[in-house]
């Protein structure tokens, strides 16, 4: 199954309790409570209203900030409450902010009136949202985001919600500007417009709906091959995945000895591709898409099949405080809060089966906010950049019937950690990006140091083995009632 992931063309989203703006971070706390609804229903409504089609990728409240992190005596946020509104400014467009019959509506709008009347019932306050339009001296993203950015430092309103798609910082022209946590989560989805309806294997076709990017291009090989056809492939040309995603499939259909072309234009041509069947197969927002999908001039199918592997998050964004440059430090460990034992992995071969990953449970310490650890996967995110990563891991036997007693064994089982990419589960060490040094099971550390230069972003999870045989093996152990037990710890510092 592909693994679908943030991508690595944008920052690290900004982690909890390090946005400047106490109005982000009371947005970011109404939005994690409202993501929890009814176990994310009342946000898979939301999006199916606007989009018509259930989202396939839901954000969660991981990013979020929670109503701690709010510091309610902060000037922005009384000020708000005295004014009893949360003001917000917007480009209008479709799905997001947009008329119709003469009143906003969009899938934006609607959510900051949930998430307004969230944080009104949390302060006990009266505050509504109020919308203020902008209109850009351009067309491009890059244009919408400085007029908005305009408009926040200037105090004309307080947050820019416009159905924003999170771009690379090339793009930003140097704004420091501060995102919310994502709204919605984009892809490029692959639409159908209906041409060639008579020629197509259009039950075929309809299979494929919510499958995966590699069945498509099998059935995109096949019919151009089967009826000699050239399949047109149209994206919207703009700074964000759609063309290189269109392009991308054109090479993976015609390397297969299939038949197809690249066409491409502005957001007017993708309105006639969709509605007048000009190409075969859009391949584009899949928000937009999906609202085009539901009018009534479309005769084809929203295939949700996306082509490729990246998400782009779709967010809101607040004016950022030009901050000075500051180390990136954290470390972070993993206390004894409980037995956890040595598990084998039955989805990876036998030979790397007894890898368990570590799973931080303390922040020792943390500066800057380019390194981020992921709670409850262990899962560490690093900026661009160069780092120094050292790490310890072990660990032990135990006498269950002891008290505060560990049981050692003449000749125990050897093993090491190591760090490795966290999308690389199962990998032989040649793949991993270090191995630690030998140790044993008898509570003796193995210990690792490296050097990781990040162009991107990377994912990576220290875990540590000692054979198959992990048999009253434990990552944890707890004795006298104490959690004061480290067991692993990494600490990482970007130069």
């Amino acid at each position: 199954m592909t693994a679908y992931l943030i991508t690595p063309q944008i920052p690290p989203l900004i982690p909890p309790d390090t946005r400047t703006s106490h109005i982000n971070r009371a947005f970011n706390a109404a939005l994690a409570e409202f993501l929890a609804l009814e176990g994310g229903a009342s946000y898979g409504t939301l999006y199916e209203k606007y989009m018509n089609i259930a989202p396939r990728f839901r954000p969660t409240g991981r990013d979020c900030d929670a109503w701690s992190d709010v510091d309610e005596n902060n000037d922005a946020l009384q000020q708000m409450f005295a004014r009893g509104t949360l003001r917000i400014g917007y480009v209008a467009g479709a799905p997001y902010v947009y008329y119709q019959n003469g009143a906003l509506t969009g899938f934006d709008f609607e959510l900051a009136g949930e998430l307004t009347q969230i944080i009104a019932k949390h302060y006990g306050k009266a505050l509504t949202p109020s919308w203020e339009p902008v209109v850009p001296d351009g067309g491009d993203q890059a244009d919408k985001l400085k007029k908005l950015y305009q408009g926040l430092v200037g105090g004309t309103f307080d947050l820019a919600l416009a159905g924003q798609m999170m771009l690379p910082t090339a793009y930003l022209s140097g704004l420091p500007i501060e995102w919310t946590a994502p709204t919605a989560m984009l892809f490029t989805n692959i639409s159908w417009t209906g041409r060639d309806r008579d020629k197509l294997d259009v039950i075929k076709l309809e299979a494929l709906r919510g499958g995966d990017l590699d069945a498509f291009i099998a059935y995109a090989v096949a019919e151009t091959q089967r009826i000699n056809l050239e399949l047109r492939i149209f994206t919207v040309v703009n700074p964000g995945p759609s063309p290189k995603a269109g392009q991308d499939l054109c090479y993976a259909i015609n390397s297969k000895k299939g038949r197809s072309v690249w066409d491409c234009g502005d957001v007017s041509d993708s309105d006639a591709v969709m509605y007048e069947a000009v190409d075969h197969f859009a391949v584009g927002d899949s928000l937009a898409s999906g609202m085009q999908a539901g009018s009534p001039g479309f005769d084809g199918i929203y295939l949700d099949v996306p082509a490729n592997d990246e998400l782009w998050p779709i967010a809101g964004f607040t004016a950022g405080k030009t901050v000075p440059s500051q180390p990136q430090i954290a470390v972070y460990a993993e206390h004894s809060d409980s037995m956890k034992p040595m598990v084998l992995d039955p989805d990876v071969h036998a030979g790397v089966a007894g890898w368990n990953v570590r799973v931080f449970n303390r922040t020792e310490v943390r500066i800057g906010d380019t390194i981020h650890l992921e709670h409850g996967t262990g899962v560490v995110t690093l900026g661009p950049g160069l780092h120094h990563i050292t790490a310890s891991s072990i660990v032990t036997y135990d006498d269950l019937a002891g008290t505060g007693h560990v049981l050692t064994k003449i000749d125990p089982f050897a093993g090491y950690c190591r760090l490795r990419y966290a999308d690389m589960r199962g990998c032989d060490n040649e793949d991993a990006i270090a191995i630690g040094t030998m140790s044993t099971a008898n509570m003796v550390p193995s210990l690792l140091e490296t050097w990781l230069d990040v162009k991107d972003r990377a994912r990576v999870v220290l875990e540590h083995q000692v054979g198959p045989d992990v048999a009253n093996l434990y990552l944890e152990g707890t004795w006298a009632k104490s959690s004061w037990h480290a067991f692993a710890r990494i600490a990482i510092r970007r130069l």
